[in-house]
Parts: structure tokens; sequence; C-alpha cells
């Protein structure tokens, strides 16, 4: 889990994809290390859950918002 929420944190700093995509690359990481079913689903939830919060800091401490939902709540509070 502990690499899960490495790479979910990494990948989530892409714009517009990271959050889907950081479940997709620790899913397929475990998988490649040959890890069980367990290790896969707890591995790309993490990564979810930590892509989830590395979204936000960009819109917290820059202003950025690099996901679509952030540009409407940007919009409504400007």
């Amino acid at each position: 889990m502990l690499r899960g929420s490495v790479l979910g944190y990494i990948a989530g700093l892409i714009p517009y994809v990271g959050v889907d995509l950081s479940s997709y690359i620790a899913y397929y990481v475990e998988k490649w290390l040959g890890k069980d079913t367990v290790a896969k689903v707890a591995a790309a939830e993490t990564a979810t859950n930590a892509a989830g919060i590395s979204v936000l800091l960009p819109l917290l401490i820059f202003g950025i918002a690099i996901q679509p939902s952030e540009n409407v709540l940007l919009e409504i509070t400007n």
C-alpha cells in the first residue's frame, strides 16, 4: 500500500487524468510484481486516495486548477 500511495501522489499531479491514471498505474505495477488480487486492489485504492490529496495542492498553494471541477470552483469564487 505504501508503493500505491507514492505512485498515486505523483500521478495525481498530472492535469485532468491524474486521479484515474494513478489507480491504473498502481494496479499494473502490483500486477507486474506478481502480487495477489487483494494487494492489487489495495494499491489501486490507496493510489486513488493519495491522488485526491495531491490534486488539491496546486489549487491551494498557487491557485492553479488542474481538474475540471476545480475550474468550476474557481469561477464561482471569483
